[in-house]
């Protein structure tokens, strides 16, 4: 015969509604990832892989820190806007994606 159990039910009701409260936010928030720091030799190399892009139409992989988890998109870069510190890269169906440096995690090339 199986046991009929009410899991987690039965501790919920034990606890005060403020500790279920913490539980979930600190459950939700372990699911993101924070923001990883740039070293300059790492910023340096991007660099000359970016001019490369742009000067030989070279498709490129970007990760980059979104919301508050990773995302990576692919395409051709169209230009790097030094002053606004971006990147403009054009995806497979034609749209123009605009990509803070300082959010870059990786520049790899396809």
């Amino acid at each position: 015969m199986m046991l009929r159990d009410r899991g987690t039910i039965k501790w919920t009701a034990m606890m005060l509604p403020e500790h279920v409260k913490m539980i979930r936010q600190w459950a939700e928030s372990d699911q993101y990832e924070e923001q990883a720091e740039v070293d300059e030799q790492r910023a340096e190399e991007w660099n000359e892989l970016l001019a490369l892009a742009i000067e030989d139409a070279l498709l490129v992989q970007v990760t980059f820190y979104q919301g508050q988890n990773y995302t990576q998109a692919a395409g051709s870069v169209m230009g790097v806007d030094p002053f606004a510190q971006t990147i403009k890269l054009l995806d497979q169906s034609d749209q123009v994606k605009v990509i803070k440096l300082k959010t870059i995690r990786s520049i790899d090339r396809i």
